[in-house]
């Protein structure tokens, strides 16, 4: 199997896989306040909001969104990234990493906005209640990262077959 050929088949399983993780993590973050205050129990609810929000965010009331009557998961920018994340993935399933945007310096540039939205509120510049600036800028963001890691697994898949192609070379030489 040449190197084209095994990355043309790896890569669009684990973006696939990628896609199916996140589409659980956000139905998690979206219906959090449905399930917590109905189907799960108080102990277990305690124990799932400290692994799949505390752990990656600070989950500050005054920047969360709120549905059916309860906080959402994380707060309003990390519901941003990780919708970012989804929608990255789901591109790379339809094959946008053909698409010029598709480019680490892109990824960049978006994970810089996401940055710039967040000095802006540290700086007192956003007011706490700019909910869907937050989550915009959190989707760039999200898409930014997931392109940016993208990248870097394939560049590292490549790199890991050219280095077996050199050893295997080498091998046959006399």
């Amino acid at each position: 199997m040449d190197q084209s050929g095994l990355t043309a088949r790896v890569i669009p399983i684990l973006h696939a896989l990628a896609a199916c993780g996140l589409a659980l993590w956000m139905a998690a973050v979206v219906f959090w306040p449905w399930l917590a205050g109905s189907v799960i129990s108080d102990s277990l609810t305690t124990r799932i909001e400290s692994l799949l929000g505390s752990v990656f965010c600070h989950r500050m009331p005054s920047r969360s969104l709120s549905w059916h009557g309860g906080q959402l998961l994380v707060c309003s920018r990390c519901t941003g990234v990780i919708a970012g994340y989804l929608l990255g993935a789901v591109l790379a399933v339809c094959g946008a990493e053909r698409l010029f945007f598709w480019r680490i310096p892109w990824a960049l540039l978006l994970i810089g906005l996401m940055g710039l939205s967040w000095l802006a509120g540290w700086l007192g510049y956003l007011d706490a209640a700019w909910h869907w600036e937050r989550v915009i800028a959190g989707a760039c963001g999200g898409l930014g990262g997931y392109i940016f890691i993208a990248r870097c697994v394939i560049l590292l898949i490549n790199w890991m077959q050219v280095e077996r192609r050199s050893e295997f070379v080498l091998d046959k030489q006399p």
